[in-house]
């Protein structure tokens, strides 16, 4: 419904999509790698471009980007092709992809409108069509609950991944700060302890027992 919203006072815009929950140390250097996205689509307007964040462990609860190979685009970040998007893989697979160089979908996009438009309809035809060419917001609300339910990164990003473009985002301290463990683990490395007064363990320390990749020297080290 917002990108409709778009379309009807700027057909041609580009956007950039920012999820409300997650956190970033380096915010200069996250500014960047979102202005090297803007950058991207503007050589490539037909691509939607994600922020790709290099894995520091195992965890099946983020969606992959499998990269396929580099692309010229001159100085700046990495910015690949996308052979194909993974949402929330299981531990094995996780680790398989990691292995193999994928990188975390920071679920930040950069995108012309007439383009993402044009994928959805591709994609999922009926959901677009029970939402377009309805002005009044009474009609347009009633056809929004009447959808089918559909997930974006599992019923859309992972259906096109010629469609996709990869930036890595290096340096950046990222975390999505979907579950109390994120949170926890972010705290950690910044060496604060919970507000919630959280003791012993932690239990993102208890999970990764058996999924760690890095050293916890490794993860700090992303956050300053």
């Amino acid at each position: 419904m917002g990108l409709l919203d778009v379309a009807r006072r700027a057909p041609d815009a580009t956007l950039a999509i920012f999820p409300s929950d997650h956190f970033v140390r380096n915010e200069t250097m996250w500014l960047h790698h979102v202005e090297r996205a803007t950058d991207t689509v503007a050589h490539l307007p037909e691509k939607i471009v994600l922020l790709g964040i290099p894995p520091d462990r195992v965890d099946p609860g983020l969606g992959y980007l499998e990269p396929r190979r580099p692309l010229p685009l001159g100085g700046g970040a990495p910015a690949f092709e996308v052979s194909a998007f993974h949402e929330k893989p299981t531990t094995s697979d996780a680790r398989r992809l990691i292995a193999g160089g994928a990188l975390w979908n920071s679920f930040v996009l950069v995108f012309r409108l007439p383009a993402i438009l044009m994928l959805l309809q591709r994609s999922l035809p009926a959901a677009v069509a029970g939402l377009c060419g309805r002005n009044d917001p009474t009609g347009l609300e009633r056809a929004y609950r009447n959808l089918t339910p559909w997930n974006f990164s599992r019923d859309f990003l992972a259906r096109i991944p010629d469609s996709l473009v990869a930036i890595r985002a290096d340096d950046v301290g990222w975390s999505d700060w979907g579950t109390v463990e994120a949170i926890e683990r972010t705290l950690v490395a910044l060496g604060r302890n919970p507000p919630w007064g959280a003791r012993g363990t932690p239990r993102w320390r208890r999970r990764e027992s058996h999924s760690s990749i890095a050293t916890a020297d490794q993860r700090l080290a992303n956050f300053t």
